[in-house]
């Protein structure tokens, strides 16, 4: 019980993060370009990690049966970047956010439901389609007022 509460502490903590980290992503994206920005923002990521794994002298290790598709994380990364720093100064951030959530729950809920990425399958169930309609009226509330 434990672990569940630190990690739907962990989760309302990363949204908050992910919140902060857009605007400012924005901002600077604005500053200097989206790209130069992307590239500066991830080149500040890497030194933050670099500093983290050697001061708890960590070792990386590669294994070979792992699949190619698993290393594709860093270029969604830099694509999600991109795009948000595109939509922000268009949409704003909570209305980004509210679209990412949609797109987020809709591929989540198809990757569970057919077991996609070796994830373990989870059928469709009527509630999701209630909570994705949650979603969509927030979404369109947000848009007309």
């Amino acid at each position: 019980m434990e672990e569940t509460k630190m990690a739907v502490f962990l989760s309302i903590l990363s949204g908050v993060l992910l919140s902060v980290m857009i605007v400012m992503n924005s901002d600077l994206a604005i500053s200097m370009g989206v790209y130069y920005a992307v590239a500066l923002i991830h080149f500040i990521g890497l030194i933050v990690i670099v500093i983290i794994v050697s001061r708890k002298k960590l070792s990386m290790k590669f294994h070979n049966n792992i699949p190619i598709y698993w290393y594709a994380g860093g270029a969604i990364g830099i694509l999600t970047t991109i795009f948000q720093n595109i939509t922000v100064s268009n949409l704003g951030v909570s209305k980004t956010l509210a679209l990412a959530l949609f797109g987020q729950s809709i591929i989540s809920i198809i990757i569970e439901h057919y077991g996609f990425l070796e994830t373990p399958k989870k059928l469709l169930q009527k509630k999701q389609f209630i909570g994705i309609g949650f979603i969509l009226c927030g979404i369109v509330v947000m848009f007309l007022y």
